[in-house]
């Protein structure tokens, strides 16, 4: 007995069939073959060469007219040496490939648009078909691909909006690439996209682009061990968020900054850009705040004024209890715990002293938890 979509499929093969048939018998032999080709699916022995194929893939008959349509219509257009009506049949079957989200298809034919706008020399459809290759390329995540079409597009381009239109392109799908580069710790491909972001950026007068971009060089010249590169770049981008009055930004910057800077030893221009921070950050995410505080009070413990490093470790604490962080949180409390520890400490030594081994005084303040200035004074 038959499956239930039996039948179906029989009448779809059928109908390819009798297409494949009828374009043929009409005389457009490259239409057949490439018909043929699109709505069968090869072999191994195809793919090696010797041209077997499988079984017909089941498009929708919508699909098939429409396919026959445009090859039999390029095919007659090319007969008539008007490879500007050739050009127009490929780049529609391509897009009706792209709105199936068929991209390798669509890649196929816009390629051959590229193929016929060279062989005619006109600049207007290579660039067309540059621009379109790149935006089917970056959507396949071919990104390496993307950039080289969007360059190619850049370089034919001559007027200022044809200028602007690739060079939006080449800034978008750089720093996707950077991003990715960035997540792989490719550092020095990341470093050398983000850089072509800021280009693009300066070209296309986009400064809140640029800002961003230098953003992030500055985090990662930081992070793989070049504070010092790092500083102009996030000096760049806090310029930017302050004309811009981008407080979000400005608090990102100073942040950066401040771990840039104390990664050179810098601690003075360090505690100053996170004092800077903590003015600007109302907007700030708690995280971020806290973790401006923590190192607030790690820079001020190391230079000894322990009141403020205690101060900016219970506003770590406070803050980093708002968030969800449970590491977060348990770094502040051993922080916070230790800042106490230090504050006290000099009179948990007097106390200690002045009880000259009166071991009672010293058990009563550990049992009572009287202050220690209270137990100095019974001691």
């Amino acid at each position: 007995m038959s499956a239930p979509g039996d039948k179906a499929d029989a009448a779809e093969t059928r109908t390819t069939r009798q297409h494949c048939l009828e374009i043929l018998t009409s005389g457009y032999p490259q239409a057949f073959k490439e018909f043929f080709e699109l709505t069968h699916i090869p072999t191994t022995e195809a793919s090696e060469g010797r041209g077997t194929y499988g079984e017909a893939q089941l498009l929708p008959s919508i699909s098939l007219v429409l396919l026959r349509g445009y090859l039999v219509a390029a095919e007659a257009a090319a007969r008539k040496g008007e490879m500007g009506s050739v050009y127009l049949a490929y780049r529609e079957l391509a897009e009706h490939f792209e709105a199936s989200e068929q991209e390798p298809p669509a890649i196929e034919y816009y390629r051959k648009c590229l193929e016929i706008a060279r062989d005619a020399n006109h600049r207007g459809l290579q660039m067309e078909a540059y621009e379109r290759l790149g935006c089917a390329h970056e959507r396949h995540v071919d990104l390496l691909q993307s950039i080289a079409f969007f360059e190619k597009q850049a370089a034919l381009a001559q007027s200022g909006p044809d200028i602007q239109r690739a060079t939006t392109h080449l800034r978008e799908v750089y720093w996707k690439r950077a991003e990715q580069l960035e997540r792989e710790k490719d550092y020095p491909g990341a470093i050398a996209d983000y850089q072509e972001v800021v280009a693009a950026a300066q070209t296309l007068g986009d400064v809140r682009w640029e800002g961003q971009a230098c953003y992030r060089l500055g985090l990662v010249f930081t992070r793989t061990g070049d504070p010092t590169t790092a500083l102009p770049h996030l000096h760049k981008y806090r310029d930017i968020c302050q004309h811009d009055g981008d407080r979000v930004g400005e608090g990102q910057a100073c942040c950066a900054l401040a771990e840039a800077y104390q990664a050179v030893g810098d601690t003075g221009e360090a505690l100053a850009h996170l004092e800077a921070f903590l003015a600007v950050a109302n907007t700030a995410e708690p995280a971020l705040q806290a973790r401006a505080c923590c190192s607030l009070g790690v820079i001020y413990g190391q230079q000894g004024d322990l009141e403020r490093a205690l101060a900016y470790f219970e506003q770590f604490f406070a803050l980093a209890t708002t968030t969800a962080d449970r590491a977060m949180i348990d770094a502040a409390r051993t922080h916070l715990g230790r800042a106490r520890a230090r504050m006290n400490m000099g009179t948990f030594m007097s106390t200690v002293e002045s009880a000259d081994g009166n071991a009672q005084s010293l058990l009563g303040w550990k049992l009572d938890r009287l202050p220690l200035q209270m137990a100095a004074q019974s001691g």
